[in-house]
């Protein structure tokens, strides 16, 4: 951002009088956060360089106001105010993904979701009333299974609207919560059955309204959780100590002489699977070639080869399944290859016994 439209626009940590009326903090970032009557609302001045063809390039600003649906809605709900042109062009083509049932609602809102059956259960009632309460005083309001997110097409920090707005986002996170709670989706109850039967036999917690899993076994963490929309399933193991030493493992994205040449690869350990199938970086480089044993090289490349979204930073390995996981031996076995894979750097702390039905 220039200095002109810094002077012009004010700062983008400039929030005015909105932190000291509602009780908010500001980051490093400048980000506006705070809790209204117990949702998670935040703030965000934000802007993106909009280029043109002849040169003419301009910055466009926004101010977003949102609240955070805890816990996610977990059916891909995407939901958003229809402007005059975009209500035109569904009347004259019928370019709706999901007629809710609401006349006014259908009429000015774009409905989306993986069920469209769910989606109506959610919208119908008290979430249908906030939302055309909503929508004639303020300029753009989208929805998505994290989020409800207000839209000012410029740095907004007045007081009344940004009060206003933060107040309204988090009745309607709050709205939907409520309504969620009440309204399972299809495939919840053979998951949680799934989810719950891995938990018991691993020692571990299920937090069925969060989709996830989560505990310790011999110190090493393990959180197994849902995607917000619950489409996709993702793996989190921390190790009980530190390593002594930064490490990032990435997979190997080709095996060709170009690929070999600019993989930007900075620790060769001398396993030639290992190398082969993994960009290796840390510091101190010895350290790293010691906690890399030929029997930590074996799992990790047992793990990667069984899921090629496999990761390690430092005391920490992640993995993402691009599907949602709903049978028991399909979610033991991936906690077992990871948990296996990760302990092996730092055998001490010992195996997890064989998951209990």
């Amino acid at each position: 951002m220039s200095i002109l439209d810094s002077l012009t626009r004010g700062r983008s940590d400039d929030w005015g009088e909105v932190p000291a009326a509602i009780g908010a903090t500001i980051d490093a970032n400048g980000q506006l956060s705070a809790t209204i009557e117990g949702v998670e609302v935040r703030g965000q001045h934000t802007y993106e360089l909009v280029r043109r063809p002849n040169h003419d390039d301009y910055y466009r600003y926004y101010t977003h106001l949102y609240a955070v649906i805890d816990p996610p809605l977990r059916m891909g709900l995407r939901l958003a105010t229809l402007g005059w042109a975009e209500r035109k062009k569904d009347q004259l083509l019928g370019a709706k993904d999901i007629q809710v049932g609401v006349p006014e609602l259908d009429r000015l809102y774009s409905v989306a979701g993986q069920d469209p059956h769910h989606v109506r259960r959610l919208l119908w009632g008290r979430p249908a009333e906030t939302l055309l309460s909503m929508v004639a005083t303020q300029p753009e309001l989208t929805v998505n299974d994290q989020y409800v997110v207000i839209e000012y097409p410029e740095y907004e920090r007045g007081l009344e609207k940004c009060r206003w707005s933060l107040h309204a986002v988090a009745r309607l996170a709050a709205v939907l919560s409520e309504a969620r709670r009440r309204e399972a989706a299809a495939w919840e109850p053979a998951w949680a059955a799934t989810w719950s039967a891995v938990a018991r036999g691993w020692g571990l917690e299920l937090d069925a309204p969060r989709g996830r899993i989560e505990g310790a076994v011999h110190g090493t963490g393990i959180i197994a959780q849902l995607s917000a929309d619950g489409t996709h399933t993702e793996l989190t193991i921390t190790l009980g100590r530190k390593l002594g030493c930064t490490m990032k493992l990435e997979r190997q994205n080709g095996s060709g002489f170009f690929a070999k040449l600019f993989r930007g690869q900075d620790i060769i350990v001398g396993d030639a699977a290992f190398d082969e199938a993994f960009i290796v970086k840390g510091q101190p480089e010895g350290d790293v070639r010691a906690l890399l044993n030929p029997g930590a090289c074996r799992a990790l490349v047992a793990a990667l080869a069984s899921y090629e979204g496999l990761e390690v930073e430092d005391d920490t390995l992640r993995v993402a399944i691009a599907h949602r996981i709903d049978h028991p031996e399909e979610l033991d076995r991936l906690m077992k290859v990871c948990f296996t894979a990760a302990t092996a750097l730092a055998p001490e702390v010992g195996r997890q016994s064989p998951f209990r039905s």
